[in-house]
């Protein structure tokens, strides 16, 4: 009974959050990037960090009658045919919002409405004329453990950044007629609960013992432990091993453990990170779409802490059995969820702050060349004070 009622409970949940999410309107903008910005990645930070504020946990009424989960937003860089291109996709309720975090940082922007580009490609898999590599990264260490950052590729004395996506701009510029790579960065505002697990495991390893409050039932069986454990021992007293001390850490777990509070200071952003490489089959060459991108997100990755892979259950590649069917299957699957912008289909979601996401998705400074980044025109300014009116 008790698994029949928890049955048609998920199913009503499942339901009404599909209604809920069929509700809500969504807008595609697109960015130019300003022609003399010399703003660096700490500018999208400060971003991320406005954008925040837009969680909402709902009321009991709005969760479980209603539906209501959390909207997310998705954050696009983009090279079609070598052009590359900048978009964000938000619920239009928070457009003005996002436009005023934009224009605050960046005065010369240019922010539009955009028809969706991925409309041009097929949804349907095999297709006559294209082929795709579709692939959910994700991260290869505990959540907790940060990415590489911006921070780390600056110069020690000069603090000029070479930029990390400079190789990614590069390799998205050179992409020729029928070549498409897109990705895709889907975040979600959440609490700080998330931030248990963290604070846990760093006092695991500092050896500080958790108080948690005890009932009468704990008492109980915290008692009878010490009762089985003195009977057999012949009631000698059982040996405790000692506490682990800081500063028995070795360098790597000091420097892990720093790692991972500095991230849990910062506001953070549950993540989906798509990747998608479609191309007419006729230039269609992994090697320059998937395995260049690939090498290009290496600069994130440390041995010691984090880094981004892709997930072998969400990424198109050929199995063994019924390799072709299943193939096709899979890039039809993954395709929709790239279009219709799904945090729920593919990988897990996981947690980066809002330093890490600034260092995945950044406008280039205008020291950094790169020509085929569709950029505003000549800069805006303001009229002169004393500019005559008509009568």
């Amino acid at each position: 009974m008790i698994l029949l009622i928890s049955g048609i409970w998920n199913y009503w949940l499942m339901h009404i959050r599909k209604k809920f999410l069929a509700s809500l309107q969504y807008i595609l903008l697109t960015i130019d990037v300003p022609k003399n910005n010399e703003q660096g990645p700490e500018a999208v930070e400060r971003l991320f960090a406005q954008l925040a504020g837009t969680r909402s946990g709902g009321s009991k009424i709005d969760v479980y009658f209603k539906g209501y989960i959390q909207p997310d937003f998705s954050f696009e860089l983009v090279s079609l045919e070598g052009r590359i291109r900048y978009f964000i996709r938000i619920p239009v309720q928070f457009r003005d919002m996002i436009e005023a975090a934009i224009y605050s940082a960046y005065y010369d922007a240019e922010i539009m409405e955009a028809e969706d580009y991925v409309n041009d490609i097929p949804d349907i898999f095999p297709d006559d004329e294209y082929d795709c590599w579709i692939g959910d990264l994700i991260l290869y260490n505990k959540d907790y453990y940060p990415i590489r950052t911006y921070s780390e590729f600056e110069h020690s004395l000069s603090k000029e950044l070479k930029d990390p996506l400079g190789v990614l701009w590069e390799l998205m510029g050179k992409l020729g007629a029928g070549e498409h790579l897109w990705t895709q960065f889907i975040v979600t505002p959440i609490n700080n609960d998330w931030k248990k697990r963290a604070d846990n495991f760093v006092n695991k390893m500092l050896g500080i013992k958790i108080s948690v409050q005890k009932n009468v039932g704990d008492y109980l069986l915290d008692g009878l432990s010490a009762m089985g454990s003195a009977l057999s021992t012949g009631g000698a007293a059982e040996k405790k091993e000692g506490k682990k001390e800081a500063t028995n850490l070795s360098p790597g777990d000091k420097k892990g453990l720093e790692a991972i509070q500095k991230k849990t200071s910062k506001i953070s952003f549950k993540v989906k990170y798509r990747a998608v490489y479609v191309a007419r089959k006729e230039v269609f060459f992994k090697n320059r779409g998937v395995v260049g991108f690939l090498g290009s997100i290496n600069q994130f990755n440390t041995l010691d802490l984090n880094g981004f892979k892709p997930d072998d259950k969400a990424k198109t590649s050929k199995p063994m059995l019924f390799g072709a069917r299943r193939l096709a299957k899979k890039q039809t699957l993954l395709m929709r969820a790239y279009k219709t912008r799904s945090r729920f289909i593919g990988a897990k979601n996981f947690i980066l702050n809002i330093e890490e996401l600034a260092t995945i998705y950044h406008f280039p400074a205008v020291h950094i060349k790169v020509p085929s980044i569709q950029k505003t025109g000549s800069k805006r300014g303001e009229p002169p004070i004393r500019l005559p009116l008509s009568q």
